[in-house]
């Protein structure tokens, strides 16, 4: 028979994957807004920090080797949270942004991106450091689908059926 090792009441539902890092610690994002950082110490759950943003979110959280938190957000934002549960920086884009990011490190922090889809039909490239808009690619239709990076090339679907390769 298998049983669970803990559950934990935290409010809010959640619609997306968690992410973990190698410190033992689960992320969440819930549909009443937060990002919750969760320790797991291997017989019960402690919330560490829950960061706020106001309104839902349905992507999933990816964290870098800093511990920096990145997610999309129903707002039409996406956010940075640093390891301390504060906000590192945020983007607006013109649409709920329901996508889960690939997140690309490069030796030089300066060169490091977040690849993030949005409602408003376009892909976005920004930089990790602060937050600021490289490039965006306008696909014509809504973003929601995950997006992954493999050998130098961002992969995403549409809502109108496509999958681009960019």
């Amino acid at each position: 028979n298998l049983q669970y090792l803990w559950r934990m009441e935290i409010g809010g539902n959640v619609v997306s994957s968690p992410a973990l890092d190698d410190s033992g610690h689960i992320y969440l994002t819930t549909t009443d807004g937060r990002l919750v950082k969760i320790l797991d110490d291997g017989t019960a759950g402690e919330i560490i920090w829950e960061y706020d943003s106001g309104s839902p979110i349905e992507s999933s959280p990816v964290i870098d080797s800093e511990y920096t938190v990145y997610f999309g957000c129903d707002n039409g934002k996406v956010y940075a949270v640093d390891i301390t549960g504060n906000l590192k920086w945020e983007q607006t884009t013109s649409g709920p942004v329901k996508s889960t990011a690939a997140l690309v490190e490069a030796l030089s922090e300066a060169n490091s991106r977040l690849y993030i889809g949005s409602s408003d039909g376009f892909l976005y490239a920004i930089a990790l450091a602060n937050g600021a808009i490289i490039w965006k690619y306008n696909a014509h239709s809504e973003i929601s689908a995950p997006t992954m990076f493999n050998s130098g090339i961002i992969y995403t679907g549409t809502a109108d059926g496509q999958i681009i390769a960019i």
